[in-house]
């Protein structure tokens, strides 16, 4: 797969986005809220 430079930056800054925002998420939630609404 071939990306142009612009759209890595934005997959790699949407990545750790995603991942400061369910780190923030962890310890003030029970776990089931990470589960999908299906597995609920």
């Amino acid at each position: 797969m071939i990306v142009s430079y612009d759209e890595y930056q934005i997959f790699k800054t949407s990545l750790i986005a995603n991942r400061m925002h369910s780190e923030s998420l962890h310890g003030r939630l029970p776990a089931t809220y990470h589960l999908p609404a299906t597995l609920r």
